[in-house]
């Protein structure tokens, strides 16, 4: 059974166990942290690392400038700015990596101009998030005040891996360089840790996000390579403290409520942080936590090779590189083969090191000498995470043929949240039908209080219902709960609306969804008892072709067959919205389709079945 209790789920660690653990760890050796294996590195990965920087010296250092970082204070627009300096990390990144295995490349010359023109730069903040533009009234950063954030902690990780890496040959050709980036790498991101213990990502308040192990663990690197040895101690003892705050407050059935997309940058962050602390000091930290359903996450919310469960700030289609040699990795030391499954079935032989993820993920990548034995995708009959409300299943284990349902509980105050509590989406073949639309790209409102303003965040353009014409609001005091399971035959689930919308008292609103395997049947119940006389309605999202006719609904996404629904809805209201940004566009094409099927005013309740057409 699951049953979405916040409250009452266990936790990866219970808190301190890290902090007590680190106290008797033995002094840390920073220069154990890159092994110098490098005769190992098999030839395709240099191969293809070479040609990577090979492009990168014919594209050159693109300009970072002012036009661009103003952007987001002057129109909230904040892609063009931080795609020039994630592209001057990446390059400092791959020609760290090449220059390390093949000397002869010439590529130290690179890492020592990017290293010169990012200790150059202005900031090393994004500028979504630098506080300058509302303590000064200008568009220009601070420099008096450098803000720590994301971009910052990976501008000085980046810098941090090219020194414990490469210090002794950079200091030999370019005498100054590495002191210069270190001094700015104090003043701008060591300093400033210390100095302020109220950033928001470090927890103390209770809400804790994936800017807590991400930036912790930037800081980690950054402090080895750059932190004075009388204060290293104390920065990686604050950085333990932050990483047990997060895990500690993860679930452990694994359940990221940021969205299946976020376990990179979040619970795969932390657990790379506790790799390189063991490394360094040997405190198997990384055995202390309850990783199994955390690394179990990931392919908990796949529906096929190419699509994953949307909800939060999760895309659909991922479209990013990502590290999956550490999935594989702790998979096999805890004897997990559906993770590792999942993990080898992303190994591509053509590219076989992820060349944007980062210089540390990089270079670990290289020294994986191990070659990914090709496995297939786990696709698990059924998934019950009840941490965070929300459930799936599918006709058939191990295979995306057929139907796949899954279900959104939880509350509306959950991090990168969406209003889609009761939410609905279902796939055939693979692809999805009737859609969670994902995340647009970020912009000045996403993370403000005009992010309800977006249309994908509001819940009349989820697959949830419309009591009396309600919309959900924000906040956690609106929440689903989710019980049900799955017995082999069928899967099935209850979701309790009542609390999730501004109902007056007394009145109920629930929702059933079930997998009825004999069947290959998907059907949906929603009863309601509400005291106005007024048309409740639900709303399907719809990807692919749509055709009606009295009574049902046909959806044909593209690359599969037909989902038709039959509803016994008094009318619809049909809505087509053509996609412009560029991240709905990658995941679903030109347009998405929104249908309202309308129930009478004197309804208490609809009902949808669906099945698979050729």
């Amino acid at each position: 059974m699951v049953v979405h209790a916040r409250s009452s789920a266990q936790r990866a660690i219970s808190p301190g166990v890290l902090v007590d653990a680190w106290r008797d760890a033995s002094p840390v050796s920073p220069r154990t942290l890159f092994p110098a294996a490098r005769d190992r590195v098999p030839d395709r990965s240099v191969e293809v690392l070479g040609a990577a920087v090979a492009e990168d010296r014919s594209a050159g250092w693109p300009p970072a400038l002012l036009r661009d970082y103003a952007a987001y204070p002057l129109r909230g627009e904040r892609t063009t700015y931080e795609e020039v300096v994630r592209g001057r990390l990446g390059r400092i990144a791959r020609a760290t990596a090449l220059a390390a295995v093949a000397p002869e490349s010439g590529a130290l010359d690179d890492v020592a101009d990017g290293a010169w023109i990012v200790a150059e730069q202005s900031t090393w903040c994004w500028p979504a998030h630098d506080d300058g533009f509302t303590r000064t009234g200008g568009v220009v950063p601070d420099l008096h005040r450098p803000y720590l954030d994301l971009g910052a902690g990976e501008t000085a990780a980046t810098l941090a891996v090219a020194a414990l890496v490469l210090g002794e040959e950079l200091d030999a050709a370019y005498p100054g360089l590495l002191a210069r980036v270190a001094a700015e790498a104090r003043h701008r991101v060591l300093d400033p840790f210390h100095a302020r213990r109220d950033w928001h990502w470090l927890g103390l308040t209770g809400n804790v996000h994936n800017w807590n192990p991400w930036i912790h663990g930037n800081l980690i690197v950054a402090a080895l390579a750059f932190d004075p040895p009388e204060r290293r101690r104390e920065t990686l003892r604050l950085c333990v403290e932050g990483i047990d705050r997060y895990l500690a407050s993860l679930p452990a059935d694994g359940g990221i409520d940021e969205g299946g997309g976020y376990w990179w940058h979040g619970a795969c962050r932390a657990l790379e942080a506790l790799d390189v602390l063991d490394r360094i000091s040997g405190a198997a930290l990384f055995d202390l936590v309850a990783v199994d359903g955390l690394l179990a996450f990931p392919h908990r919310m796949q529906i096929s090779s190419q699509w994953y469960l949307s909800f939060s700030d999760a895309e659909p289609r991922p479209r990013d590189e990502q590290p999956w040699f550490r999935l594989r990795r702790w998979g096999e030391r805890r004897g997990l083969p559906e993770v590792v499954a999942h993990a080898t079935a992303h190994h591509d032989p053509a590219a076989p090191i992820p060349l944007g993820c980062g210089a540390a993920r990089l270079i670990d990548a290289l020294l994986d000498a191990e070659p990914s034995a090709a496995g297939a995708p786990p696709l698990p009959r059924s998934v019950g995470l009840r941490s965070i409300g929300l459930a799936a299943a599918r006709e058939r284990a191990g295979t995306p043929d057929g139907l796949f349902v899954g279900v959104k509980a939880g509350h509306n105050g959950q991090n990168h949240n969406h209003l889609d509590l009761g939410a609905v989406q279902i796939a055939v073949d693979g692809v999805p039908a009737v859609v969670d639309p994902g995340r647009p790209t970020y912009d000045g409102r996403t993370f403000s209080p005009r992010r309800y303003e977006l249309w994908p965040m509001r819940s009349e353009w989820h697959s949830t219902l419309r009591p009396r014409g309600l919309d959900q609001e924000p906040g956690e005091r609106w929440t689903a709960t989710l019980d049900g399971g799955d017995d082999g035959s069928r899967a099935a689930w209850r979701i309790d609306l009542s609390d999730a919308y501004p109902l007056a008292e007394g009145e109920r609103l629930t929702r059933e969804v079930a997998l009825d395997r004999t069947t290959a049947t998907v059907t949906v119940r929603d009863r309601w008892w509400l005291n106005d006389d007024q048309e409740t309605a639900s709303v399907l999202v719809l990807h692919g072709v749509v055709t009606m006719e009295p009574g049902v609904l046909v959806v044909r996404p593209p690359g599969a067959r037909a989902l038709r629904i039959r509803h016994d809805a008094e009318r619809l209201e049909v809505t087509e919205r053509a996609l412009g940004d560029p991240m709905l566009v990658a995941a679903w094409g030109a347009r998405l389709t929104r249908v309202e099927l309308v129930a009478a005013a004197d309804r208490d309740g609809l009902d949808l079945q669906v099945q698979a057409v050729p």
